[in-house]
């Protein structure tokens, strides 16, 4: 019986998100008899217990997670120029000394690191010779004169022996062809389901599961409010932040200072007045609440991967999208979901109460969304090419 590969994976972040679920994903469905695999966290956090529970072997180093990272979804700082000193040190120290000490006691044939802000790992993991793989899940970003970029795409390219891209998009915005493939992130295929439209009662329920996140147009789902038709609800997911009901003249106060220096204070207090609004929030297993909605809308005001989307696919739910790049991979606009402008509330509405209003339409959109997540978004098929690329890293570094 051939020998086990070993695959140490290196995660990045500490909150429950795409990145660790789509990584969980992964783990769980490596066939048992020809891998070996054990999850390391740079910090301790609620989705180390997850993935214990599912029985995978599990170390938290407890490092600093001050990434040198350069994605889409960073916010726009004045003063990140004076955090590359401190960004530095961490690279350094990661790629110099908690990196080759952690290594040093690990028996793995790959290493393979689930973010391109882990190039301190990749540097670190080539020198003491392992096979190493980078799993690029942001859209890379080129910034306002390419130097940050440079830097990140050399120390990928010099330190990695093959990137997986989650999509066609992410793959472009890197710029690294050699050694580079699409892999997307897949979600299990339910057997059962509930159809989107079905027992509603006239009820419609529309998902959003971006929390009080402003990249994924949180601002744009809270003004929509007041233009949907009057039998729908829209259910916030995620982290909602909770009003405090002051009393008195200083309540008062606080409450206008709250409005006029937190914005999102303000959306709020829209949420809280409208009668279509509903706020789950935190979900530690949203495909209940997928599946229990007509509806998913990721009105996205920047580009990154959609995961909800495909997860709402898996449902036979149709999904309402916006036009930044990359969107039209995963939502072919009219056929299993619908694409508006960014940052249009109106726009966003009126799909919502398009598909609302039309039930059969709803459905018929929602499995041809299935149809799609069968055919590129499943497991079969996407660990399939993981389990390709290992092999022949393994037989490559055998010849």
């Amino acid at each position: 019986m051939a020998e086990k590969i070993k695959i140490l994976f290196i995660h990045h972040g500490t909150g429950i998100g795409g990145a660790p679920i789509s990584l969980l994903n992964l783990v769980k469905n490596l066939p048992g008899n020809r891998f070996e695999c054990k999850v390391a966290f740079v910090k301790g956090g609620e989705i180390v217990e997850i993935f214990k529970q599912h029985g995978i072997k599990t170390d938290v180093i407890d490092t600093s997670t001050c990434w040198f990272a350069h994605s889409q979804t960073e916010k726009i700082q004045l003063r990140y120029f004076y955090r590359y000193l401190g960004i530095y040190r961490h690279w350094r120290n990661a790629a110099y000394k908690v990196a080759p000490d952690y290594l040093s006691r690990q028996d793995a044939d790959i290493v393979h690191l689930n973010s391109h802000a882990l190039t301190s790992w990749a540097f670190a993991a080539k020198k003491a010779g392992k096979i190493v793989v980078l799993h690029n899940r942001e859209a890379t970003s080129r910034g306002y004169f390419g130097l940050r970029y440079r830097i990140l795409k050399r120390l990928i390219t010099e330190n990695c022996d093959h990137i997986i891209n989650i999509s066609e998009d992410n793959k472009k915005r890197l710029g690294i062809k050699r050694n580079s493939s699409v892999v997307y992130n897949f979600v299990d295929i339910p057997h059962g389901y509930r159809p989107s439209m079905q027992g509603c009662n006239r009820q419609p329920r529309v998902l959003f599961l971006g929390g009080m996140a402003s990249i994924k147009g949180f601002e744009t789902v809270v003004a929509c409010l007041p233009y949907l038709d009057d039998n729908i609800t829209l259910q916030f997911a995620g982290h909602i932040h909770k009003l405090v009901d002051e009393q008195g003249a200083m309540g008062r106060l606080k409450r206008w200072v709250k409005r006029y220096s937190f914005r999102k204070t303000y959306q709020l207090e829209k949420i809280q007045r409208s009668p279509n609004a509903k706020i789950l929030g935190v979900l530690r297993d949203p495909l209940p609440v997928i599946d229990g909605a007509d509806i998913l809308i990721t009105p996205f005001k920047i580009e990154h991967f959609a995961r909800p989307a495909i997860e709402a696919f898996a449902y036979g739910k149709p999904v309402i999208g916006t036009d930044v790049e990359g969107m039209d991979e995963i939502i072919d606009h009219g056929i299993n979901g619908l694409i508006v402008e960014k940052s249009n509330p109106r726009a966003l509405a009126d799909a919502i109460n398009q598909l609302c209003r039309n039930p059969e339409k709803a459905r018929q959109i929602g499995q041809k969304g299935r149809n799609k997540a069968v055919r590129l978004f499943s497991p079969e098929v996407n660990v399939r090419k993981v389990v390709d690329i290992y092999e022949a890293l393994m037989g490559a570094n055998q010849r």
